[in-house]
């Protein structure tokens, strides 16, 4: 009985020990756990184009400023429709970044991993594992470190919130890094024809 009782313990003990840093530049920002991720309103996500995102892309971030405090046009809850085309999990932080086009332009979407310090206190850590299931369900092949997602026609609705990064996707980026970070939902789009 002792034993077990021990072993319990330390399965507890390296359950709750099993968290890893992941942090980085802005971290608190991009996994709303800033104090002003609690005025982003998540009841309705605002339907935005690749084309009005491009025009919101006029910021150039102070890249050595890595706690620069959530910027005004960072409290938007977005929604965007596209193809989700590669993905890959970033090394130093283990989000999946995420290339969504709408055909003519591209921009970057992370999803922070649900098991970094600090995640499961913003309260959406659920929501950000059920939207890398959806990723890691989409029909893939590696190439060059990423997933190249299997085009079948499919697009997707994902909703998160705005965020200005640095250049990290080359030519997948927008002009000033702007990113959705964190994606909180990912929804396929049903095709009517199917119906």
């Amino acid at each position: 009985m002792k034993t077990l009782l021990l072993s319990l313990a330390l399965l507890m003990t390296i359950e709750n020990c099993s968290a890893q840093y992941c942090g980085g530049w802005r971290w608190k920002v991009k996994v709303l756990a800033d104090e002003a991720a609690k005025a982003i309103n998540f009841n309705e996500a605002q339907e935005i184009t690749f084309e009005q995102l491009y025009k919101l892309d006029k910021i150039e971030l102070n890249l050595g400023d890595w706690t620069l405090k959530r910027r005004k046009e960072e409290l938007h809850f977005v929604k965007i429709t596209g193809k989700i085309l590669r993905w890959k999990v970033e090394s130093n932080d283990h989000d999946y970044h995420i290339v969504v086009s709408d055909g003519k332009h591209f921009i970057v979407c992370e999803i922070p991993s649900p098991a970094c310090d600090g995640v499961i206190s913003t309260g959406h850590a659920a929501e950000y594992r059920a939207a890398r299931d959806i990723i890691n369900a989409l029909p893939t092949e590696m190439k060059s470190g990423w997933h190249e997602v299997i085009q079948d026609g499919k697009k997707y609705k994902l909703s998160g919130v705005l965020f200005h990064d640095f250049k990290h996707a080359g030519e997948y980026s927008m002009p000033n890094c702007l990113e959705i970070h964190p994606i909180i939902r990912i929804e396929p789009i049903i095709d009517e024809n199917s119906k």
